[in-house]
């Protein structure tokens, strides 16, 4: 699958629901899968996730996150960093 191969580890959609498939059709070799869940989690440990250490950013609560500030913050950042490229024959300019 070319989302392992391009190392991405972690998915929040649907990509993933074919994995088990494709490495029974040999369509997926093991070393990928096995790979991605070592990165994926290494990240978990290091996170405190599987030993139940906890950082300061457990505690930062949900409302804080998902405030009215933070997303207004969140679309000014995004309106901010738009790049806009003109396509001249092909070629972004």
């Amino acid at each position: 699958m070319l989302v392992l191969e391009a190392g991405c580890d972690i998915n929040c959609g649907c990509t993933y629901q074919s994995l088990l498939s494709a490495y029974r059709e040999g369509i997926l070799d093991e070393n990928l899968v096995t790979r991605s869940c070592e990165r994926a989690f290494t990240t978990r440990y290091l996170l405190g996730i599987m030993t139940g250490q906890h950082t300061e950013h457990d505690e930062i609560p949900l409302t804080a996150v998902d405030s009215v500030e933070n997303r207004m913050l969140a679309k000014r950042a995004a309106e901010e960093s738009a790049v806009l490229l003109r396509n001249k024959g092909g070629a972004a300019a």
